[in-house]
């Protein structure tokens, strides 16, 4: 099973497990090489740091 699958099939457990269809909108954009990261942190930081493996 590849990332896209995973993450896609991540996405469907979570909206049915929650209730919160919303997140189905996610699984049409995760095509080719896309990654999800969440965080509830600062942005700006957290932007730096992922650039800095670019």
């Amino acid at each position: 099973m590849g990332k896209s699958t995973m993450m896609k099939r991540s996405i469907r457990m979570h909206a049915e497990m929650t209730g919160n269809q919303a997140f189905l909108n996610l699984i049409p954009l995760l095509q080719e090489d896309v990654g999800l990261m969440f965080t509830k942190g600062d942005l700006k930081q957290v932007n730096e740091e992922v650039a800095k493996y670019k």
